[in-house]
């Protein structure tokens, strides 16, 4: 089906019109906006410090980088660090015991548990309870998870 071109015309219109108008309340460009963008060649891996990036304004969208994040490919100089090219230091391991916090009804319930991945701050990670039981849980700090809300199970 074909449109009149007027009618093509005008829909562009308002669909740009909402874009503009979007924009802000999105995260797009403002007067006080700041992102991080590498300050050298970052190689894979390679925890970030402060000299390893600078803030470049207006450039659209704030990205959360703080030092002690990892880059997970190579970055280059001028590129914008925003995930997934960086990501938070995991601060539980793979394989390592951690505490599983359960609390329901003001009853806490702190049980041992495996990680069974790597997880940063607020990361879902799975772990195991015991031989045969696996769930899912939050990451909530060095070496501690807590259990899903119920709505997410």
């Amino acid at each position: 089906m074909r449109l009149h071109p007027l009618v093509s015309l005008v829909t562009r219109i308002a669909l740009a019109a909402m874009a503009v108008l979007a924009w802000p309340a999105a995260g797009g460009a403002q007067a006080d906006t700041t992102s991080a963008v590498a300050a050298r060649r970052i190689a894979r891996g390679a925890t970030l410090s402060e000299g390893d990036f600078v803030a470049a304004p207006g450039t659209g969208s704030r990205n959360p980088v703080a030092p002690g994040w990892i880059a997970r490919r190579v970055i280059q100089p001028g590129e914008a660090l925003r995930p997934p090219a960086v990501a938070p230091a995991a601060v539980i391991q793979s394989g390592r015991a951690v505490r599983y916090t359960v609390e329901r009804a003001g009853i806490q319930l702190v049980l041992s548990a495996t990680s069974l991945s790597a997880g940063a701050l607020g990361d879902t990670i799975p772990v195991r309870l015991d031989a045969r039981r696996r769930v899912l849980a939050i990451v909530s700090g060095p070496g501690n998870v807590v259990t899903l809300p119920e709505s997410t199970r």
